[in-house]
């Protein structure tokens, strides 16, 4: 009996190591390949802002990508750095801040042409965009064993019946299953920064639906990987015009860049922000 309670979980674990799918990615591009500005368009107004957000419209970009990081509070804010000094007049680090304190803060304290500009919610910026708008929310948790940002982020976007519009993107593999946990039609995005394959082996943890790379990553080896397991492949962030002729030949999905003049844009349109 226990032989066989064991064969069956054994079956079981490799099932699911070895051979779940990925949901069905093409509804998130509209066409091939898609630009999305990286935070907002970050050259043009202070990352991660509503400005930079505005700017992304207006430059044509029908997706962009942005970061999230959890206030102590549980607060949900558009930021790509844990520490405030790095672009911000705050201090410490933005988990270990609530809200009030951050909802003062200038996140446009180094960049010049603006004098003041918020931190953003969450919740506010999903309502900026006009509904053919794609996101690519990168979720930074504090730690491995945090899941719990993700799956925040994850109900949030169920709520809003915003599935076929937004990839929840991160680092950490268990991040990444809090989203299925919640609803399994949210597209991931495993994210990957170094040449260890290894790595690649979290894969089979997370069964992401798009492998999102850094630019110096790219190769066909990679990109066939990636097909041969039915996943989308992004890369960031792409500021050289070679660079994104290469990535446009080679037939990649996505391509993230902080320069919208690089890119081949829809015109723009009157948006809803």
């Amino acid at each position: 009996m226990l032989v066989t309670l064991f064969t069956l979980v054994l079956a079981a674990l490799c099932c699911y190591w070895y051979c779940r799918q990925p949901a069905r990615w093409s509804q998130f591009y509209p066409y091939q390949p898609f630009f999305m500005g990286h935070r907002g368009v970050m050259t043009r107004a202070p990352e991660n802002t509503v400005a930079a957000y505005h700017q992304a419209l207006e430059a044509g970009f029908t997706g962009t990508e942005l970061d999230v990081i959890e206030t102590r509070d549980g607060h949900l804010v558009c930021s790509h750095n844990f520490d405030l000094e790095r672009v911000t007049d705050g201090s410490g680090y933005l988990f270990e801040r609530d809200w009030d304190y951050v909802k003062k803060i200038n996140a446009a304290h180094r960049f010049d042409g603006y004098e003041f500009e918020h931190m953003p919610l969450l919740t506010d910026v999903l309502e900026l965009f006009p509904e053919d708008f794609r996101l690519n929310i990168e979720v930074k948790p504090r730690s491995l064993a945090d899941v719990f940002t993700t799956v925040k982020v994850a109900r949030m976007i169920k709520e809003r019946h915003m599935q076929e519009r937004v990839i929840i993107s991160s680092f950490n593999p268990l991040a990444l299953l809090g989203v299925k946990w919640v609803d399994k039609s949210i597209l991931t995005g495993f994210l990957l920064e170094t040449e260890t394959w290894p790595l690649l082996k979290l894969i089979n943890l997370a069964h992401p639906d798009c492998l999102h790379l850094e630019a110096g990553l790219v190769s066909r080896d990679l990109l066939r990987y990636a097909r041969q397991r039915g996943m989308a492949v992004n890369v960031w962030t792409v500021n050289n015009q070679p660079a994104i002729d290469w990535l446009v030949e080679l037939g990649v999905d996505g391509i993230i860049t902080d320069y919208p003049e690089l890119c081949r844009l829809r015109p723009v349109v009157e948006s809803a922000v």
